[in-house]
């Protein structure tokens, strides 16, 4: 029974995560502010550890991702 809840549990969170990188990839290529502004709106205290926070989850940096790249 525990494994199943855990194993639901992750599931809902692999979700969760999937739909705010998606959501954060669409910010990034339409909004015109700086990363910087998003890292601010979002809750970071500064740029640098929303790019390390952003690059550890996604692969990239916001800044490539911004680009068009793709990892």
């Amino acid at each position: 029974m525990a494994e199943k809840l855990l194993a639901y549990c992750w599931g809902i969170n692999q979700a969760m995560v999937s739909l705010a990188q998606r959501q954060l990839r669409r910010q990034l290529k339409q909004d015109s502010g700086s990363v910087g502004d998003l890292a601010e709106k979002l809750g970071y205290n500064s740029e640098a550890a929303f790019n390390r926070a952003f690059k550890k989850t996604i692969g990239l940096t916001p800044g490539a991702v911004r680009r068009g790249m793709t990892p």
